[in-house]
């Protein structure tokens, strides 16, 4: 059962399914305004069997999965510590 707090993470994500079952999107981004929110979009990504990673500047990717979640804080705290991700 899919429960989802808000209906624009759902819509959103359903729109990327759609690209991506259309061959029109190979990967998505989701830069979510609060680090609290995060865990809604990677619930709920999850549920419509989507892969949905947070973005670690520290860490390489595997590359295995789908979209990239970076939130608003989370990228202005690596910024000011100087972490380029690269």
């Amino acid at each position: 059962m899919l429960v989802v707090k808000a209906r624009i993470t759902l819509g959103a994500l359903l729109g990327c399914l759609q690209l991506l079952e259309e061959n029109r999107l190979d990967r998505f981004f989701v830069f979510c305004h609060r680090s609290s929110i995060a865990p809604q979009w990677i619930a709920t990504a999850h549920a419509l069997e989507l892969t949905l990673e947070t973005w670690e500047p520290t860490r390489q990717s595997e590359g295995d999965g789908l979209g990239l979640l970076l939130s608003h804080h989370f990228s202005l705290r690596y910024r000011r510590r100087g972490i380029s991700g690269s």
